[in-house]
């Protein structure tokens, strides 16, 4: 007993120091990480990065670019009231970006060695000021319901402000700073600023801003950067399953008319504004309140051109440049206080609007899925759209997508006119490239000999998708464009230019496109041209010379549309139509529903629910048109009629076909009939005959003139009480044979009781 209990306290003691073991070591890993967690986070803090844990700060406006002698400024919006005398701002500048790549990692929180850090200044110190003349004032320009979407009423909006380069010994108390020590290619060039606010007593950092300071040692003589920018007018495939009436799309569509309204302040600034028909069609059919804005919208496109004649050979960068120059005196290498001299928004060469399918597409899925006429729809549709919208004629020369081509979808889209794309880089291929391709390519694998093929550039895209701040989004953008700029400032071959396709970015709000357009305005080194001015400086051969050649990628594989659903779809509709015709405004309902649910812009979920809503709108059209009447019909004689009752509700004459089948039946005039029904009942007969007496089932239905589609069927059930000529000899001969054998019975019984 006592060696049990020996034992037994030998082994609970043994379970008691592993227990402790084990929690001792896992206490010490807590310790561990914690403890690497507190220096990370403070090696963050002192450094003033924005961390995931951490707010941000937005942009309300910013000197686009300086020069010697000039200060940079910017103004935040802190997001929430703090107390401002408990808060205080740090600007860190970083050394200048020697390369793109460079510029990519900034976004990603690789900033390189600071240049310098300024001093902290408590925010109460920091009153809204006016922006010196290198300045965009973006707020100033905005009408009073702009303003409310860039800003709120409490937030608190600090400014700061440092010279660059001063030519006399700037005041102790202004902040400064002197670009001397540059690397061989100069301090011209893109420096990253971090923006910190944070507590004056822990120095814990609030909130955090990354932008960009661009800074130009001389504006003068610069070869300048062309930037052909799309502006789209989109809107999400789901507003339009809604009313009419949808306030969003009021909501949006107002904005961009806005836009439009400051854009066209600007008419020497080129760029290509690409319209959604879809959009244009949905609005035109609204209420009187979307109507009246699309008038505005025809006033403010007044002088706005269509693609559709070749560009004349003056549409260069070169004689853009010079537009921009003459718009006005500068008032400073960085814009003017004065502003430009407006010239009418009546200027040719400036504004172009882009010719579209109906809705964003994916050419090449369409084609790989053997949809080949739906594509076709699409582009007729959206023409059809824009020449009624803007009374041009639309060009279907320059196909611009957001997807990959390939080489079938190239070969359809030769074949209906088109000579020229933008297009996404995997669409091509083609060895990494050490700098941004800043000219087009001839495509070499193409049908038609020199078709030119220019890039969408996908980095402008990242800026604007790297943070919400639309007035950030511009200033990332244009700091992105001095960045491939900087790359061959000097250039000796045909003009440099990108393309920024914000066609498929629905997120790119009226205030990013506004500050942008008034960045662009007069800069000095990026010029802004249409894709008429990009693709046209290309059609002389001595230019085409210089370009390389490339081929589309062998290995995109578009997604796949369900073939049989959309074909079976379009054969009702067309069936429905040949009943209905095409003015029926469930058709053209129909018609849009089947081309939307195509879009590239959804989803395989969002795009069955387009589906479902065909099939449905394809059920309730159908529904107007039904058999009515009793299910019984009686025939009394050997030949008659078979009466046919018919319901319509709807308010247009329809077509049919009334089909009646029976086996027991016979049809002198035929047991298929085309009419036209105009009233809500109507009553058709068949001539019938029939051979015998009986019960006997009759089917009949209504189909479409075309593809036989079947609006109603009904089962009816025939009673035939009518004798055949055979059959009444045959009775006849019966009952006479029965009078003569009862005649001769009663004869024969009268003789029986006479011989009695």
């Amino acid at each position: 007993m006592s060696e049990y209990n020996v034992n037994n306290f030998t082994h609970s003691n043994s379970g008691i120091l592993s227990w402790a073991k084990s929690h001792l070591v896992f206490g010490c890993l807590l310790s561990i990480i914690f403890l690497m967690s507190f220096s990370f986070m403070e090696t963050a803090s002192a450094r003033g990065i924005s961390k995931s844990n951490l707010n941000t700060i937005n942009l309300i406006q910013q000197s686009p670019w300086v020069t010697n002698g000039e200060s940079f400024s910017l103004t935040v919006s802190v997001p929430e009231a703090i107390n401002s005398s408990q808060y205080q701002m740090r600007v860190v500048l970083y050394n200048k970006l020697n390369s793109r790549s460079a510029f990519a990692a900034s976004l990603q929180d690789h900033l390189g060695e600071v240049l310098k850090s300024f001093p902290p200044v408590p925010l109460a110190s920091l009153e809204p000021t006016s922006l010196t003349s290198s300045t965009v004032q973006t707020q100033a320009s905005l009408n009073q319901s702009q303003k409310s979407f860039i800003t709120s009423t409490g937030n608190m909006e600090p400014t700061f402000s440092f010279e660059v380069n001063p030519s006399s010994q700037p005041s102790p108390s202004v902040p400064y700073i002197y670009l001397i020590h540059c690397p061989p290619s100069g301090c011209t060039g893109v420096y990253p600023v971090e923006i910190v606010i944070s507590s004056q007593s822990s120095g814990k950092t609030l909130y955090s801003l990354l932008t960009q300071m661009v800074y130009f040692q001389n504006t003068n003589s610069l070869d300048k950067l062309g930037l052909a920018w799309i502006i789209p007018l989109i809107l999400k495939p789901s507003d339009f399953a809604s009313s009419s009436t949808n306030p969003t799309i009021n909501k949006e569509l107002a904005q961009l008319i806005r836009t439009l309204g400051t854009i066209n302040d600007y008419p020497q600034v080129p760029l290509t504004l690409a319209f959604e028909p879809k959009v244009l069609e949905t609005l035109e059919s609204a209420d009187t309140a979307s109507k009246q804005l699309l008038a505005t919208l025809r006033t403010q496109l007044g002088g706005i051109q269509n693609i559709q004649s070749p560009p004349s050979t003056t549409t260069t960068i070169a004689s853009a440049q010079s537009v921009i120059a003459s718009g006005g005196s500068s008032g400073g290498s960085s814009g003017g206080s004065s502003g430009p001299v407006r010239q009418s928004s009546n200027q040719s060469n400036t504004r172009e609007l882009l010719p579209l399918s109906y809705v964003p597409i994916n050419i090449a899925s369409l084609v790989s899925s053997n949809l080949l006429q739906e594509a076709k729809m699409q582009l007729q549709v959206g023409s059809q759209i824009l020449n009624s919208f803007d009374h041009q004629k639309s060009s279907s020369e320059l196909w611009v997508s957001s997807d990959p081509l390939t080489r079938p979808a190239e070969s359809f889209l030769q074949q209906y006119g088109f000579q020229n794309y933008v297009l996404p880089p995997s669409s091509l291929s083609y060895e990494s490239e050490s700098l941004t391709p800043t000219q087009p390519w001839i495509l070499s694998n193409s049908d038609k000999p020199q078709t030119i093929v220019g890039v969408s550039d996908p980095g402008l895209i990242n800026d604007i998708t790297s943070t919400s701040d639309p007035v950030l989004q511009a200033h990332r953008i244009f700091a992105d464009l001095v960045q491939i700029w900087a790359d061959e400032p000097n250039q000796t071959k045909p003009p440099r230019a990108v393309i920024l396709n914000t066609y498929s970015q629905l997120a790119l709000s009226p205030t990013a496109i506004v500050t942008l357009v008034q960045i662009l305005e007069n800069n000095p080194v990026i010029v802004p041209i249409t894709l008429n001015n990009y693709f046209g400086q290309f059609e002389n051969p001595s230019t085409v010379s210089f370009l390389s050649s490339r081929s589309l990628s062998p290995s995109t594989k578009p997604p796949i549309i369900s073939t049989s659903t959309i074909r079976q779809l379009r054969q009702d509709q067309l069936a429905l139509q040949s009943s209905f015709g095409s003015s029926k405004i469930q058709i053209t309902k129909l018609n849009e529903t089947i081309l939307t649910s195509q879009t590239s812009a959804i989803t395989d979920s969002e795009r069955n629910s387009w589906l479902q809503q065909a099939r449905f709108q394809i059920s309730k059209l159908a529904s107007t048109i039904a058999l009515t009447g009793s299910d019984v019909i009686t025939l009394t004689s050997q030949s008659g009629t078979l009466p046919i009752a018919i319901s319509s509700s709807s308010s247009t004459p329809v077509r049919i076909e009334i089909a009646v089948r029976s086996d027991k039946l016979g049809f002198p005039s035929g047991s298929d009939k085309f009419l036209q029904v105009s009233s809500r009942s109507t009553t058709e007969s068949f001539r019938v005959t029939t051979k015998s007496p009986g019960v006997f089932p009759v089917r009949v239905s209504i189909l479409a003139p075309r593809y036989r589609y079947t609006f109603s069927t009904k089962l009816y059930t025939v009673r035939s009480t009518a004798f055949s000529g055979a059959a009444i000899f045959l009775t006849c001969a019966a009952i006479g044979f029965l009078i003569l054998w009862w005649l001769k019975s009663v004869a024969k019984s009268r003789k029986e009781r006479q011989h009695r």
